[in-house]
C-alpha cells in the first residue's frame, strides 16, 4: 500500500496569508473609481456592442480550452518520465551547481495517473564514472562548459544506473526562474498542514533571517511559494520536498481554472524564458496531460523519506542517505514501471 501523502488536502475554506510579520505580502489597497460623462447610447447600438463584447468574451476564454483539447488529443498512450530539477543558482550566478531539487515526474495514460517521487539531495548513489557520491552532486560532476545539457543528463544516467529508471528529458530551474512562473501564474494555493517557524532561512546576501506561515489555506505569491518550498529547519529535506510536490500541483491547479487559462501563455512564456530543458514540442502533449492529472487528483505522491533511507557517516565523516533497496524498488516497481 502506497504511503499517504505527508501533507492533507486542501481546506474548503478561503486562503489567508502568511504571516506578515515574518513573510511579508504584497498589500492591496483599493484605489476610487472616478466616474466620467458619457453621452447616451441608443439601446439598440448598445445591445449590439454588448453581444459583440460577450462574443470575444467567449472567444478568449474558449482558446485555453480548446488549446489544451487539441494537446489531450495528442497526448501519448504510453508512459512517459520526465525529472524537475531545482538549482540553489541565482540569476547572476553561473557554472555548476549542485541540485536541490530532484523530482521524477511520471505519467501513465492506460492507468490513468501521474506520479510525482521526490528524492532526497543526501541519496547516496552510484555515478556512472564508478565513485559512489550525493545525488545533488551528479550534475557538478557531469558539468561541462560546452554542452548546458551534460548536468542534468549525467544525473538521469546516475538514476539509470540505479534504478533502472529511463527518463525522456528534464526541466531546470533557479530560484528567479521559479519566482517568475509562480507570479505569472497569479500565485498558487496552499494548505499549510502545520504553522512553520524557521529561524535560519538563508538571504541573499548569505545571512539568515526568521521566517514563518500560519498553518491553513494560503495563497503565496512568488516569493512567498520560493520561501515555502526552500524552508527545512523546522522539519527537514522530506518535509521540504513535500512541501515542493504540494506547490508543483498547486500550480497545475490553479492553471485550470477558467481564471487561470488566460495566464497559461504568459506561464508558457515565463517557463521558456525562466527555465533550462532539452524538451521538444513533441513532449508537450505529454506535459499537459501530465498536468491535468496533477490538478484533478489523479496523481500519487511519493517522498524517499525515513521509510526508505538509511543514514550514513562516510569515511570522511559527511552525513548521507543509504537506499533501503528493500522497501524503495517495490514501490519503483507499482509507480514507474
Amino acid at each position: 500500500m502506497a504511503r499517504p501523502h505527508p501533507l492533507r488536502k486542501n481546506k474548503k475554506s478561503s486562503p489567508r496569508s502568511p504571516i506578515s510579520s515574518l513573510v511579508p505580502g504584497a498589500a492591496s489597497s483599493a484605489s476610487p473609481i472616478r466616474k466620467s460623462a458619457s453621452k447616451k447610447q441608443a439601446p439598440g447600438r448598445s445591445a449590439a456592442w454588448g453581444r459583440r463584447l460577450w462574443v470575444w468574451l467567449l472567444i478568449l476564454l474558449l482558446i485555453p480550452a480548446v488549446g489544451i483539447g487539441l494537446l489531450w488529443l495528442a497526448a501519448p498512450s504510453t508512459p512517459s518520465t520526465f525529472l524537475i530539477l531545482g538549482v540553489d543558482q541565482r540569476s547572476d550566478e553561473s557554472g555548476p551547481t549542485r541540485t536541490d531539487v530532484i523530482v521524477v515526474a511520471h505519467l501513465d495514460p492506460g492507468q490513468g495517473q501521474a506520479v510525482l517521487m521526490s528524492l532526497p539531495r543526501d541519496l547516496w548513489l552510484e555515478q556512472p564514472s564508478g565513485t559512489p557520491n550525493r545525488i545533488n552532486t551528479a550534475a557538478f560532476v557531469g558539468y561541462d562548459a560546452n554542452d548546458p545539457h551534460a548536468g542534468p543528463r549525467y544525473l538521469a544516467q546516475t538514476l539509470q544506473l540505479n534504478f533502472d529508471l529511463l527518463t525522456q528529458g528534464y526541466v531546470q530551474v533557479n530560484f528567479d526562474g521559479f519566482t517568475r512562473i509562480v507570479d505569472a501564474a497569479g500565485g498558487v494555493d496552499v494548505d499549510v498542514p502545520v504553522p512553520i517557524v524557521d529561524t535560519q532561512y538563508p538571504t541573499a546576501d548569505f545571512g539568515v533571517t526568521t521566517i514563518g506561515f500560519d498553518a491553513g489555506p494560503q495563497h503565496l505569491d512568488g516569493a512567498q511559494a520560493l520561501i515555502y518550498v526552500r524552508t527545512r529547519h523546522q522539519d527537514s529535506d522530506f518535509g521540504r520536498a513535500a512541501r515542493q510536490q504540494q506547490v508543483i500541483q498547486g500550480l497545475a491547479r490553479s492553471l485550470l481554472l477558467p481564471t487561470g487559462w488566460l495566464r497559461i501563455p504568459g506561464v508558457m512564456g515565463a517557463v521558456l524564458s525562466a527555465t533550462q530543458s532539452d524538451l521538444t514540442p513533441a513532449d508537450y502533449p505529454a506535459l499537459a496531460q501530465l498536468a491535468l492529472f496533477l490538478a484533478t487528483d489523479r496523481a500519487e505522491t511519493l517522498v524517499l523519506g525515513q521509510d526508505y533511507t538509511i543514514p550514513w557517516t562516510t569515511p570522511n565523516g559527511g552525513y548521507v542517505l543509504l537506499p533501503n533497496w528493500e522497501t524503495i524498488l517495490p514501490q519503483m516497481d507499482r509507480l514507474l514501471r
